[in-house]
């Protein structure tokens, strides 16, 4: 099989959003493009929570994921990266002290869980908690 992400946006009212990514199949470069207006979500915005489970795969136990959410594909650029982790785990909670602003002209953004075992076969569940605005 190929790899595929399922992308759920839920809406928790007053600009408020929950971004869900469920991956299958992934493995280290594996990139899910997010079109922002595609799900209702803001060019504009600020992330408060990066959460993400390494649910399976053939790397585990061992195996780690390590976030990122960026503006612009396959980027590191410290001016692209909107959430980044620090330290990879199996389990990354990581929840903003204050919010991290964005902003994408392009109109997307592009999420990455890093598995450290290259094995297509790793399935993974990220949530991201998004804000309208810089608040």
């Amino acid at each position: 099989m190929a790899y595929a992400a399922v992308i759920t946006v839920t809406s928790l009212g007053a600009g408020n959003f929950q971004l869900q990514i469920d991956e299958t199949e992934a493995r280290t470069a594996s990139e899910t493009a997010i079109l922002l207006s595609t799900y209702g979500l803001p060019v504009q915005g600020s992330v408060f929570l990066q959460a993400c489970t390494l649910t399976a795969g053939s790397g585990m136990p061992g195996a780690t994921i390590d976030p990122i959410l960026t503006t612009v594909s396959g980027s590191i650029l410290g001016t692209q990266v909107v959430a980044e982790n620090a330290t990879p785990l199996v389990n990354v909670d990581n929840e903003a002290l204050r919010a991290i602003p964005y902003y994408t002209a392009g109109g997307s953004l592009f999420h990455r869980a890093n598995v450290s075992d290259n094995t297509p076969d790793h399935t993974i569940s990220t949530i991201y908690m998004i804000r309208r605005g810089w608040t």
